[in-house]
């Protein structure tokens, strides 16, 4: 891929796994518009960045541990990976930029560090917008008894478009004009996984960081049921090892129509039956971003946090399950347990209302 020399963009984002693959779209603006870029992230996102096929030279930082360099997916030692990002920029108009796309104390360690071997020329901080969830959070505390707040806007303000806007700003401001558009490719490449299900499938992820932002998963039974009664495909279960406590409730059926992959399959694994599912259901978590990367369509649910925080994609592939009450979101990151101990931003979401926009998605498949 021939690319512009003439600037490096130094892409941090560190955490979390969602929040990385939002960054892929910053990365695969980057290298379409002809320039290099290398992108820093913690190791736990070591696995997800290395399918990525926008990053080639890659950084895994931790305070405290010695950090680990890649490029082209292999990985190299420090001063031969410093000598080639040397190489990369034009000595006389090219331009270290670096661009945060976390903004905390944590990212900004990773500048200082960055500094150490390279002089940076610009530096960007991803604006934050803390006082806005403050706001929604805030006002949503002072509610006293539940209700249904008017209808909610379908389209939002995406951090997606927000973070697109932002490297073309830098474009504008440091005078940069991007090369003719390459041709795309997907945004990973996956590593094969072959499920259980010899048929078309539906994938589900019931498990959130928190409990009041998890469907109940009763309800994921109830939409299960409803998809092997009306239509011909298979469910499979997935997740990661802190949701294994579920696998005893999900009830796989006799029928071998249901398949368990919860706390068994790595996260490239899950990226893979997300790439091969027909359809995923999500609560607001990293499914979500994977599918939405993957062109996969999509149900999220979301209850103790808002849609209104950024991290709904605006797309015609992903379906908002939002009950819009007047008490939510109960917190910035949906780790506050539910004042009113009913969860009723969650109960009010119904399986038959989601297996409905299923359905329509696709009619071709579904049972008459």
């Amino acid at each position: 891929m021939k690319q512009n020399s003439n600037h490096v963009f130094f892409i941090t984002r560190l955490s979390a796994i969602g929040d990385v693959i939002m960054a892929t779209h910053i990365l695969k603006k980057l290298a379409l518009d002809g320039f290099f870029s290398v992108f820093i992230t913690s190791r736990n996102n070591l696995e997800i960045a290395l399918s990525c096929n926008y990053i080639s030279h890659l950084i895994c930082y931790e305070k405290n541990v010695e950090p680990s360099f890649f490029i082209n997916k292999n990985e190299i030692k420090s001063d031969l990976f410093w000598e080639e990002i040397h190489k990369l920029k034009d000595a006389k108009t090219g331009k270290f930029i670096h661009v945060d796309l976390q903004n905390t104390n944590r990212s900004h360690r990773t500048k200082k560090w960055i500094k150490n071997h390279i002089n940076i020329d610009k530096n960007y901080l991803m604006p934050k917008h803390t006082l806005k969830r403050f706001c929604l959070v805030l006002k949503a505390s002072l509610v006293r008894r539940q209700s249904q707040k008017d209808n909610f806007a379908t389209k939002t303000s995406s951090l997606y478009e927000k973070q697109i806007k932002f490297i073309e700003t830098i474009y504008i401001k440091e005078d940069i004009t991007p090369k003719t558009p390459l041709v795309e490719k997907p945004i990973f490449s996956l590593l094969s996984f072959e499920s259980h299900s010899k048929k078309p499938y539906i994938c589900f992820f019931p498990g959130a960081s928190s409990s009041t932002k998890t469907w109940p998963l009763d309800k994921f039974i109830e939409l299960k049921n409803l998809i092997l009664s009306n239509t011909d495909f298979d469910v499979i279960w997935a997740g990661g090892k802190s949701e294994t406590h579920m696998k005893g409730q999900i009830q796989l059926d006799t029928s071998g129509r249901t398949h368990d992959y919860i706390g068994i399959s790595s996260l490239s694994q899950s990226m893979s039956l997300i790439a091969n599912a027909h359809y995923v259901v999500t609560n607001d978590s990293f499914p979500l971003h994977a599918a939405h990367a993957l062109n996969i369509p999509c149900s999220v649910i979301f209850g103790s946090t808002s849609p209104l925080f950024g991290f709904l994609p605006n797309s015609p592939r992903v379906h908002l399950c939002y009950a819009n009450l007047n008490c939510s979101p109960c917190s910035r990151h949906g780790k506050r347990p539910c004042r009113f101990k009913n969860l009723l931003c969650m109960q009010k979401i119904q399986a038959h209302e989601i297996f409905s926009i299923l359905k329509s998605k696709l009619a071709s498949s579904v049972k008459s």
